[in-house]
């Protein structure tokens, strides 16, 4: 992914909760990516979990904004 950054999350498609929270007896955490994986579908490709890229650009534009909004 060369310039872009991002963070690995359980399956929204496959990965059921209960009151938002993710049932530790169904679903395993995988090793690497510390998130619950998930039984596979269209949204993930099979893979249980999804990755969200976001490019420094990105990362340093919401940096900027966070700042500005913790000082009002």
């Amino acid at each position: 992914m060369g310039n872009s950054v991002g963070y690995w999350d359980s399956c929204s498609g496959c990965t059921d909760s209960v009151d938002g929270y993710i049932s530790h007896r169904l679903f395993p955490i995988h090793p690497k990516h510390h998130v619950h994986v998930g039984s596979g579908c269209d949204e993930c490709k099979g893979k249980g979990i999804v990755f969200h890229p976001f490019t420094k650009a990105d990362a340093k534009a919401f940096e900027e904004w966070a700042r500005e909004e913790c000082k009002r």
